[in-house]
């Protein structure tokens, strides 16, 4: 395999859209939700999910 062949094959983080992450984050706020399991029912890392619903808590709270 060539220098070449070699610089296209890396793999890359998975880009996911505002909407995905935005749903995702607004049902970790729901009571009574699992976030591991909502995690992994969309194929993502439980810290993400825990990232984005607190993110998410703090960008929507009503103060």
């Amino acid at each position: 395999m060539t220098e070449i062949d070699r610089a296209g094959s890396r793999k890359r983080r998975p880009n996911y859209g505002p909407e995905l992450r935005r749903d995702v984050a607004m049902a970790a706020c729901e009571p009574g939700i699992s976030v591991a399991k909502l995690a992994q029912s969309h194929g993502l890392n439980p810290n993400m999910v825990f990232i984005a619903a607190r993110v998410c808590a703090i960008r929507y709270s009503t103060s």
